[in-house]
């Protein structure tokens, strides 16, 4: 679940409600079980090993997903940096991201 939050300087700050007259809400804002669940997932990301297990998960992900758009001869982009993965199905994204790299710049 998404949570996010954000801050400023208190002279920013000061016009946004209950202060100011700028209102201000994210689909989650303060929501308990989003809050619930950010708690839980940095507990998770405490734990020995994690963010190596996260990596091969996603590596496996990305393997699987390039065979099955093989198999069904389906054009698809599959970036992943980081732990970051991100699935584009669709002639275009193919032609620009290839195995010497991404134009990244063509997304924008």
């Amino acid at each position: 679940m998404p949570l996010a939050a954000f801050g400023g300087r208190r002279d920013v700050m000061k016009h946004l409600a209950p202060l100011g007259a700028v209102y201000q809400a994210g689909t989650l804002s303060g929501n308990p079980v989003a809050v619930a669940c950010g708690l839980a997932t940095l507990s998770l990301v405490q734990a020995p090993n994690f963010y190596s297990e996260l990596a091969q998960t996603a590596t496996s992900l990305v393997t699987g997903l390039t065979g099955v758009a093989t198999r069904q001869a389906r054009p698809s982009a599959l970036i992943a940096s980081a732990h970051v993965r991100l699935v584009l199905h669709a002639r275009r994204a193919a032609q620009l991201c290839r195995s010497d790299g991404c134009r990244q710049d063509k997304f924008q």
